[in-house]
């Protein structure tokens, strides 16, 4: 709680104090409230107070103090998570604390977020809210670099290099690299974008950070099925940094087409100001907006995790959507399948009541069989299911 406590008054100081009229905040809570719908169980991070234009990470104060805390009374009702109050036909384990994962009560909940909805929330994760906050100034500059720079990009595998605006995606491009957990890659990638000092460093030490942390969360993905000592150190994690330049006319239209991804997990730094992404409900069909929440980072289960949990893991189908004029970056790490063998279920996870659903088969030649039928959104397994 005292986590969400600090975010929240960190982006919304300024909104406090023009708040200060009698019954504001009463108006306020009740706005926040009338946004949260059993239809949707996301709703509930839309707390209204976050203004677009506030910053969303505050530099510490000289002597390193604490932000003020607030009486949790004065918080929109709608901020705060509660498993009972925001239900469809379930309850949603949606934010996953990595402060209590070790719990048998947080452990459960990622569980059932990997198979409900492959993705969730993370809060209380490892990595700086400052080192988030300089990654995102890294990657608008390196996103503002003349296009003959942005060239020098190039890939190792389809689509880890730079990717300019095309037909498909007019207002996206990126820029990436293959292996996030090398330091020779990601000094490569810094040499062919003439990275700064600075920037070498700020992107060392984010890409250390959220290499380990995607190796932490797969691992407890795996102990969450009750399997002991999984190893993902050596899964490399693709890197991509994204901009996508919505323009008036693009408002309605898609940013990125549906899709899944094709890796195991992917750790999602998105905008704290401007939303968009939509995940779809396999049970209905229909999208829900994930909207942002500042300092927390996104889970997203692939293919791969589908294969690996035979078949008990959701492979999320999701999409960018434009809802306003603005520019949208995001920071994704894509933690792909080992290096070593094939790309198939654990012996623990197949017996006689749940037999092996998918053959045995190398990572790359998956992802280029999806490339090649143009099965975008996961339907390139079905080819290679056993019965």
């Amino acid at each position: 709680m005292e986590w969400r406590r600090n975010v929240w008054f960190q982006t919304n100081q300024k909104s406090l104090e023009r708040r200060k009229e009698p019954g504001s905040l009463k108006e306020v809570t009740k706005e926040t409230k009338q946004k949260s719908s059993p239809t949707n169980p996301f709703s509930f991070l839309e707390f209204s107070t976050v203004a677009s234009q506030q910053p969303a990470f505050i530099a510490p104060s000289p002597d390193h103090s604490p932000p003020p805390q607030l009486p949790e009374s004065l918080f929109p009702a709608a901020f705060f998570f509660s498993e009972t109050s925001h239900k469809m036909e379930e309850s949603i384990p949606f934010i996953i604390d990595l402060e209590k994962i070790s719990e048998e009560k947080e452990c459960k909940k990622l569980r059932e977020a990997c198979e409900r909805w492959g993705c969730f929330r993370i809060i209380n994760h490892s990595i700086p809210l400052t080192l988030m906050a300089e990654m995102k100034s890294v990657i608008g500059a390196l996103l503002e670099l003349p296009m003959e720079i942005k060239k020098r990009n190039t890939e190792v595998i389809a689509g880890s290099g730079y990717m300019a605006p095309s037909k498909v995606n007019p207002f996206y491009e990126a820029l990436g690299l293959y292996d996030l957990g090398s330091s020779q890659a990601v000094h490569n990638f810094c040499s062919q974008l003439d990275a700064s000092p600075h920037q070498r460093q700020i992107m060392e030490a984010y890409g250390k950070a959220i290499h380990d942390l995607a190796v932490k969360i797969g691992q407890k993905m795996a102990e969450s099925l009750g399997i002991l000592g999984a190893d993902f150190v050596d899964w490399p994690c693709q890197f991509r940094i994204n901009k996508y330049n919505f323009t008036p006319e693009a408002v309605g239209s898609l940013g990125v087409q549906l899709h899944t991804d094709s890796g195991f997990l992917t750790i999602l730094q998105d905008d704290e100001n401007v939303g968009g992404l939509e995940v779809m409900d396999n049970n209905s069909g229909s999208f829900l907006p994930i909207p942002p929440l500042p300092g927390s980072l996104l889970g997203n289960l692939g293919d791969i995790a589908r294969v690996w949990s035979n078949g008990r893991f959701c492979n999320v189908k999701h999409r960018v959507q434009c809802h306003e004029a603005s520019t949208r970056f995001s920071i994704a790490t894509f933690m792909l399948a080992s290096r070593k063998g094939n790309v198939e279920a654990p012996a623990e996870l197949v017996d006689h009541d749940q037999p092996r659903l998918y053959q045995p088969f190398i990572y790359e030649d998956y992802r280029k069989l999806r490339v090649s039928n143009e099965m975008h959104t996961g339907e390139a397994l079905e080819l290679l299911r056993i019965a």
